[in-house]
């Protein structure tokens, strides 16, 4: 019985001194005083490193433009529906990697869009942002500008494809109060366009030559009218479409006016937790869990560029408060705070039955996806049993 209480008394003279000490140390004290007095050997874990750490750049982060502070905030209040799955789960991460060098890319892309020149470091970009550039940077010809960080984006265009419209001065009405405006018509309005079919022909064949596997059936028509015809295809990570879009232009004449794409390739990183619909909910708020989703090609005749960000309302709608009443599965694209990107699970979360009620939101775990300011969790000491036997 004396050993007993000696080591209830040791106990919490020990306890009384672990807590005064910075936590590491502490981590070490509960250490031995958990092995004295339970005879289980324990193992102090460093907190884990996130596998993806982003800056907080939400709409509505602290500092930001629509931070509480700013006139442009709206306050809004969001509820979870009791419909909303409660289970977690787990997700498959990939990672963005560039491929090859800025040199060997854009040799590449200035075969397919016949730009002469070599590669050089743009005028534009900087040592944190690395940009290359071949052809000309001035405006007076075709030229290509390269991205080298995240996906490699790449974007090709050509100056011949813009020419100055032409512009008459209307006069403002007499006894008004008006400036005198501008009407503005295209200086060539008859000159060809491709077909759309055909667009969608010679988009696949230069995109496939710029290393994209895509099939005809992938590209979309984004335009066809008489100022030009643009289409559109969505990269694919684990067979799904992602917000990596690869696009071409073509103005009147016909000229090839623009093109963009990515020179990248997704790296698989594993499966990760995520957490549930319901948990979601909460970080809607901020917009900081907010990643970009695929471009909803189905909506695009309308107008509509689908789940474009977070939901933002005016003071009428955000008065009360947004029920959450259901959600879908999705990936999105997350930029790092170093510039890399990311393709990880999230959830489309639906405040109503249209296709424009709902926001994009990540649903990796806190110990997963992390932000620059915050700090990880101290994790349990994880125990071993030393004292034998079963």
């Amino acid at each position: 019985m004396w050993i007993t209480s000696l080591l209830q008394r040791l106990a919490s003279s020990l306890r009384a001194l672990i807590t005064e000490l910075p936590r590491p140390v502490s981590y070490l004290g509960l250490s031995v005083l958990l092995v004295m007095v339970t005879g289980v050997i324990v193992h102090s874990v460093a907190p884990p490193k996130p596998l993806i750490v982003l800056s907080d750049s939400g709409i509505f982060a602290e500092g930001s433009e629509f931070s509480g502070d700013s006139s442009l905030y709206v306050h809004v209040e969001y509820q979870a529906g009791d419909q909303l799955s409660q289970e977690t789960g787990t997700g498959p991460v990939f990672e963005m990697i560039l491929k090859g060098t800025p040199e060997g890319v854009l040799a590449t892309l200035g075969d397919v869009f016949d730009v002469e020149g070599e590669a050089s470091q743009s005028d534009y970009y900087s040592s944190d942002w690395p940009g290359h550039a071949l052809g000309a940077e001035d405006w007076s010809g075709p030229s290509l500008v390269l991205t080298w960080n995240g996906s490699g984006s790449w974007y090709y265009s050509d100056p011949a494809a813009y020419p100055e419209p032409l512009c008459e001065e209307v006069p403002a009405p007499e006894g008004s109060d008006e400036l005198p405006g501008w009407e503005c018509v295209q200086a060539d309005p008859d000159l060809p366009l491709p077909s759309a079919a055909d667009a969608q022909t010679m988009a696949l064949d230069m995109f496939r030559q710029a290393g994209l596997e895509a099939e005809l059936d992938d590209v979309h028509i984004l335009t066809n009218d008489e100022w030009g015809v643009g289409v559109s295809i969505a990269s694919q990570v684990n067979g799904q479409d992602t917000a990596l879009e690869w696009t071409m232009f073509w103005a009147p004449g016909p000229v090839l006016a623009s093109a963009s794409g990515h020179s990248s390739e997704a790296v698989y990183r594993g499966e990760y937790e995520t957490i549930s619909p319901y948990q979601a909910v909460e970080r809607l708020a901020s917009g900081s869990w907010w990643g970009a989703p695929s471009v909803d090609y189905d909506h695009l005749d309308g107008g509509f560029h689908s789940h474009d960000g977070p939901l933002v309302m005016d003071g009428s709608l955000g008065a009360e408060p947004l029920r959450i009443i259901s959600s879908t599965t999705t990936s999105l694209l997350v930029w790092d705070s170093n510039g890399g990107q990311w393709i990880v699970p999230g959830f489309f979360l639906s405040y109503g039955e249209e296709e424009w009620e709902r926001s994009a939101v990540v649903s990796l775990s806190d110990e997963v996806l992390q932000f620059e300011d915050t700090v990880a969790p101290p994790s349990l000491p994880q125990r071993e049993d030393a004292r034998g036997g079963d």
